[in-house]
């Protein structure tokens, strides 16, 4: 009777043990689930720095490009505001232009075309200068066939002034005689056309200092 009473007891307590540890086992896989649960949880919420893509690519990424481009065309950067790095004008980007025209006559008809005129007559030039930008130069100007025996130096003569945004005319005019710059020496009227070339060349030095600046342009006569 005795026997079967521990028996009993016994198998009770071992029941009883078995479920303990069922359930101890259970609760830890199921606690190591919600931990691997919650580390995915944690891994799924990297979805924000997958967001950070979306940050690469941002606005003001694209607009700091623009930024650039501004920089080498007429905007510069000049400050910073609440957004981040402005752009401001610049002043426009320093430029001179020459033009060399000729013409049978000194006062009408220049052109940067081929003049047709007879052997012997006088060929008259206008070179101007223009300054695109906002520095004055200095200008220093040669025509070595005006400033040759049979020309007339170039007017004015010597170091001239080109005001910022300004203009400065030279006139100068030569005898298209035989011998002079490419015309033969023993060229005849009627036997030609003769080509006759002229060339000026006018050195630009900015007023207070920097890189000179040289000016080249030349027109060509057919003669005969």
């Amino acid at each position: 009777m005795f026997r079967r009473i521990g028996l009993t007891a016994l198998l009770a307590v071992l029941s009883v043990v078995l479920t303990t540890t069922a359930g101890a086992t259970i609760r830890t896989s199921s606690g190591g689930h919600s931990s691997y649960g919650s580390s995915h949880t944690s891994y799924s919420s990297h979805s924000s720095y997958g967001g950070h893509s979306k940050h690469g690519s941002h606005s003001n990424y694209g607009s700091h490009t623009k930024h650039h481009s501004h920089k080498s065309g007429s905007y510069s950067k000049c400050g910073s505001g609440s957004s981040g790095k402005r752009c401001c004008p610049k002043s426009p980007p320093a430029g001179l232009t020459i033009l060399k025209e000729q013409s049978a006559s000194p006062t009408t008809g220049f052109a940067h075309t081929v003049l047709t005129v007879p052997l012997s007559r006088d060929i008259f030039y206008r070179i101007t200068v223009t300054n695109l930008s906002n520095t004055a130069y200095t200008l220093q100007a040669s025509d070595p066939l005006c400033d040759s025996p049979l020309g007339h130096p170039l007017n004015p003569s010597g170091p001239q002034t080109l005001p910022a945004l300004g203009t400065f005319v030279y006139t100068c005019d030569i005898d298209a005689l035989p011998g002079v710059g490419t015309i033969p020496a023993d060229a005849m009227a009627g036997a030609g056309p003769y080509t006759l070339t002229n060339a000026v060349t006018v050195v630009a030095t900015p007023v207070g200092g920097g890189d000179p600046v040289t000016l080249t342009d030349s027109v060509s006569a057919s003669l005969n």
